[in-house]
């Protein structure tokens, strides 16, 4: 309903589950879950949250995470509170930007969604072979313009498993064996490990306008892999041209909203 909260009745209570949904469906303060005054107070070892409202979760500091799934829109402009206690993570809404921090300790599989531009710091959820980490950007809500790329500048991902879906560009550093990028413009990735497996699915529906009548040539280096000449080709036949990509023992898989050209 239009004031959907979930809230903390008592310093004494708290949800303790091997796994926890939490959900609500209107904005901001309405829609919240917790408060800045009182958060809600979980003991699991998995949380999944779905709001467009403020966010205040503390789970016990006895409970370690091992799966984290965060689903954080909005109804239209504005910004957004995130409190995450002792879960190892810290997200800061800007009104435009969400900047994500995250460090674990054991190993974690952790999703989130927004519909901001979104800027990764240093973000941990395991080794180069644990763990998971699922990024997405839809693009943005109302008010706030249509960027929604993902980017880390000079800090890393670190998961056995990372995916990066973004309604604009992907421009990050990762720590990976295994990585999968969906982007809508510019690729851009540095890769610090040997890849078991690189999926791609590429297309340019949000490209900026300056660049709208240009090739996107795609960037992707890692240990041992060889990626050169691969580029969305404006015009002509060629449509991707894929170039040169190669690694020993690599899976492979491109997927092309035109015709690929190897």
């Amino acid at each position: 309903g239009q004031y959907s909260n979930i809230s903390q009745s008592g310093s004494d209570t708290k949800i303790e589950a091997g796994q926890v949904v939490l959900k609500t469906s209107s904005g901001g303060s309405n829609g919240a879950i917790g408060s800045a005054n009182k958060s809600l107070q979980l003991k699991t070892a998995d949380i999944s949250i779905v709001s467009k409202g403020n966010v205040y979760i503390d789970n016990d500091s006895g409970a370690t995470l091992s799966a984290l799934s965060l689903d954080l829109r909005h109804t239209g402009s504005g910004k957004q509170d995130y409190e995450f206690t002792n879960m190892g993570l810290t997200l800061t809404d800007s009104g435009s930007d969400l900047t994500l921090d995250l460090t674990s300790g054991s190993a974690l599989d952790f999703a989130l969604v927004t519909d901001r531009h979104l800027n990764v710091g240093t973000v941990t959820a395991g080794t180069s072979s644990t763990g998971s980490v699922s990024l997405m950007t839809t693009g943005q809500a109302s008010g706030e313009g249509n960027d929604g790329s993902i980017s880390s500048g000079s800090k890393v991902i670190t998961a056995g498993s990372v995916t990066l879906n973004s309604y604009g560009s992907v421009e990050v550093k990762t720590s990976t064996t295994n990585l999968s990028i969906n982007s809508s413009y510019k690729v851009n990735v540095t890769n610090n490990a040997t890849l078991d497996s690189l999926k791609l699915d590429l297309d340019r529906a949000n490209v900026d306008q300056d660049d709208s009548s240009k090739d996107i040539t795609y960037l992707i280096s890692s240990t041992g892999l060889t990626f050169s000449g691969v580029t969305d080709n404006y015009s002509g036949s060629n449509g991707l041209l894929l170039g040169k990509i190669t690694q020993s023992g690599l899976d492979l898989e491109i997927t092309a909203a035109k015709t690929v050209t190897v």
